[in-house]
């Protein structure tokens, strides 16, 4: 079997550092290990953040009989990028979709946010991916 001119290995195991291994001509080079930071951070909704690295926001909603409509509305520099809402079905005349979640990509140094209306704290779970990986 011919190995190709270059091979990318990746080994990834849960909880553990990301080993990535260069083979060039079936000849093992360089090992690079990639330790992830902080895999997620809570973040409050309605607050503007700065993004110091590029990352990822994912948002979920939840509506409830008592807060029975949600809408969540993912901003990046002022600008609105995703958009998802939430709405309780109890009624038989009203489309339920309970819980709903969109996820926006952040560049570095963008100022970000997610404003929500009609929820209640708990309803609304906002999530901040940071894409930094420590290279060693």
């Amino acid at each position: 079997m011919k190995i190709p001119e270059s091979i990318l290995v990746a080994l990834v195991s849960a909880g553990a550092a990301i080993v990535v291994a260069l083979i060039t001509s079936g000849i093992f080079v360089r090992t690079v290990q990639i330790k992830p930071q902080e895999v997620w951070e809570l973040k409050r909704s309605n607050v503007e953040y700065t993004a110091a690295t590029t990352g990822m926001v994912i948002t979920v909603v939840s509506a409830s009989t008592t807060y029975r409509s949600i809408t969540a509305s993912g901003y990046v520099d002022d600008q609105l990028v995703a958009a998802t809402g939430a709405q309780d079905g109890t009624n038989p005349q009203t489309p339920s979709i309970g819980v709903s979640s969109f996820t926006m990509p952040v560049p570095r140094g963008a100022k970000w946010r997610v404003n929500v209306e009609g929820a209640k704290a708990g309803q609304v779970q906002v999530r901040w991916f940071a894409s930094n990986p420590t290279l060693r």
